[in-house]
């Protein structure tokens, strides 16, 4: 069963981590060789070698060899996806509405009570069987063989 305090607990240790990894500054490479995504890396730091062992000189990587006025298309290419954060927060200007108030209210309340609550079941040990008014066999002519 999910208490409330585990619940706290649980996205406490979530955000704490998510604020750790968003201030370490994490750096997403991919590598692109011929147009195609080679290799993926995920850094803390920026690094500017990836490299697949080919040059962007080599022969294999020339499309447009002996025509002129085209330029070579680069083999290879690196492309980098930095995730950080600002060193200094600026508040959005957002303002509740008491409606929104009371929305987040009753959606929370109604997350609460599915979670505790406890699923439902019947208790027929005090069930009293109806009287026999007459023998329904008989009236109605059906005996087993």
């Amino acid at each position: 069963m999910i208490t409330f305090k585990g619940m706290k607990s649980f996205f406490s240790i979530a955000f704490v981590v998510m604020l750790l990894f968003q201030s370490l500054g994490l750096t997403f490479g991919t590598h692109y060789c011929g147009g195609k995504a080679v290799s993926h890396t995920l850094m803390v730091a920026k690094l500017t070698d990836m490299s697949c062992g080919k040059t962007s000189e080599s022969s294999s990587c020339d499309k447009h060899e002996g025509r002129e006025g085209i330029h070579k298309k680069k083999c290879c290419q690196n492309e980098f996806v930095a995730l950080h954060t600002d060193d200094e927060f600026s508040g959005s200007g957002a303002t509740l509405t008491p409606k929104d108030v009371l929305l987040f209210t009753a959606a929370t309340q109604q997350f609460l009570d599915y979670i505790t609550s406890t699923p439902y079941s019947a208790d027929y040990s005090k069930y009293d069987p109806p009287l026999i008014s007459s023998d329904l066999q008989a009236l109605l002519q059906v005996f087993r063989i």
